[in-house]
């Protein structure tokens, strides 16, 4: 839900030319408003948080997202990694991308240090992945988010300034 999020914000600040597809295991893709193309894929109980199933549930979505892809110049994937959807599925959508000719980015979002060690080691996993199927990762690590909201800002006032700062680069 991490990458639908942010694509909702990022949506708000980009032209209506640019095309935005929400993917998700669960029901984030449909609560995405304003966002045409959804895709939900597997039960829509998400995957359990296991990176592994999220990839093997991405098959029944892959034609779909390959079609999206085709023809497009740049392709920037926003994703949350540490948990199932964003660590399993983000580096083939990337590869997805990048083999249909598209300069592929993608923004992401590290765990908090809370989350502990499992989530850490998730997201360090697929960060590695990524750096090969990506042309270029932009990495904000979520401990460092209230820096951005300043004194006396909410964690959601961090979060709407990183995405409006991706939608600046996106533009």
């Amino acid at each position: 839900g991490a990458g639908c999020s942010s694509l909702r914000r990022v949506a708000d600040h980009l032209p209506q030319r640019v095309q935005l597809l929400a993917i998700d295991t669960g029901s984030a893709a449909h609560r995405s408003s304003g966002i045409s193309n959804t895709l939900s894929i597997g039960s829509g109980f998400g995957s359990g948080g296991d990176p592994e199933v999220a990839a093997t549930q991405f098959v029944e979505g892959q034609a779909k997202v390959s079609n999206f892809v085709d023809g497009a110049d740049v392709v920037i994937v926003l994703v949350g990694l540490g948990r199932g959807t964003g660590s399993g599925i983000s580096p083939l959508v990337c590869d997805l991308a990048r083999n249909s000719g598209a300069l592929t980015i993608a923004a992401v979002n590290m765990p908090f240090e809370f989350e502990g060690r499992f989530r850490t080691l998730a997201a360090g996993r697929a960060h590695a992945e990524l750096t090969a199927a990506a042309d270029a990762v932009i990495t904000l690590n979520n401990d460092d988010l209230m820096a951005l909201a300043g004194t006396g800002g909410t964690l959601n006032t961090a979060f709407e300034k990183a995405d409006g700062y991706i939608a600046k680069s996106v533009q």
